[in-house]
């Protein structure tokens, strides 16, 4: 999701954060993102928060499947 649909959508991870919680931002240029999302993806599915076919997990991979 890009930066401006992070503002606009109430259900973001954006804005679910608490106020005073710390957010981490990853740059989708970054030459370090698509590893660090897709560990992020992996270590989520390992735990058993999510499965690998959620909206959650799906749209965090979607930017580098080229």
């Amino acid at each position: 999701m890009n930066k401006r649909d992070n503002i606009l959508a109430s259900d973001s991870c954006w804005n679910k954060a608490h106020d005073l919680e710390e957010v981490f931002v990853i740059l989708g240029r970054d030459p370090a993102a698509r590893a660090t999302v897709i560990a992020w993806a992996n270590e989520r599915i390992a735990l058993g928060i999510n499965k690998p076919e959620d909206e959650q997990i799906q749209s965090a991979l979607r930017m580098f499947n080229n």
